[in-house]
């Protein structure tokens, strides 16, 4: 009988291994994600939201790296979408109670380090589309410049409009590229970051 039942809890043992591995090799590996906020801040008040306006256009190099424009739109659902199952709403004909932005880290020379201008803001996808997102970041002691988090990791940011300032954050390193068209990988990025919102 325990014979049996080892050899029956080794072959679930075995499935289960090749089920994650067969995840694994069909691009669903295991996310990391983390989020950060401001302490001092109470997220029950937001109720619509909207995103993130673009900033100064900044070029490195006047160099723009190949990546499909749609990636901007799905991402963008995306965060839509787990906001609204959250119970937020687009602000349509009012400002709204929250921005949001995002970033993708990208890899980077180390030349192209040496062209950063603005102090204190790294740059990941957001920065070779064509402009930077600035925003203060005093609330967050763990904030990070988006070139200081690993190649692929996607940064969702929730911001305060009338103070201009970083209240949320979230990251999954989760193998995401410039040019990934791949609906499923990003949804579920998008979906494991939102689902640390709101903090507590």
């Amino acid at each position: 009988m325990r014979l049996h039942s080892f050899i029956l809890y080794r072959g679930l043992m075995l499935a289960f291994v090749a089920a994650l591995a067969g995840l694994t090799g069909c691009g669903f590996a295991m996310l990391n994600v983390q989020s950060d906020f401001d302490r001092t801040v109470s997220f029950q008040p937001y109720r619509t939201f909207g995103f993130y306006e673009a900033g100064a256009n900044l070029q490195l190099n006047g160099e723009t790296p190949q990546y499909n424009t749609s990636i901007d739109e799905q991402l963008k659902a995306a965060i839509a979408s787990e906001l609204v199952i959250k119970g937020l709403t687009p602000a349509i004909d009012e400002a709204p109670d929250l921005l949001i932005a995002y970033d993708i880290a990208i890899a980077t020379d180390p030349e192209s380090q040496n062209n950063v201008v603005v102090p204190g803001y790294g740059y990941g996808y957001s920065y070779w589309y064509g402009y930077r997102f600035n925003y203060d970041f005093a609330g967050l002691p763990t904030y990070r410049s988006i070139s200081e988090y690993q190649v692929g990791t996607l940064v969702i940011d929730f911001i305060n409009p009338g103070l201009n300032a970083l209240v949320w954050r979230g990251w999954a390193d989760g193998g995401i590229t410039v040019t990934d068209t791949d609906q499923k990988r990003l949804n579920r990025a998008v979906s494991s970051i939102m689902a640390q919102y709101p903090p507590g």
